[in-house]
């Protein structure tokens, strides 16, 4: 288990950063421009809302990181 432990951590070095780039939420309303009709709605929605989006590394341990991503850009 530890040998595993081990090899796991040596390869999420190489997976990208865990939270990635701030991006415009347009690029997610282009993403999924031709998606299912509830994700248009939905994508279309979001940059009337928020500006940007973050992406978090999908780990296992993304839920917390983008809440204490949220936490610590949020404005005050």
């Amino acid at each position: 288990a530890l040998c595993r432990a081990q090899t796991l951590t040596s390869t999420a070095h190489h997976q990208g950063p865990y939270v990635g780039e701030r991006q415009s939420s347009n690029a997610i309303t282009t993403e999924y421009a031709n998606a299912d009709p509830v994700y248009r709605v939905k994508t279309a929605a979001l940059p009337q809302k928020y500006a940007y989006f973050r992406t978090c590394r999908g780990d296992g341990h993304c839920g917390w990181r983008g809440t204490h991503t949220l936490q610590h850009f949020a404005p005050p």
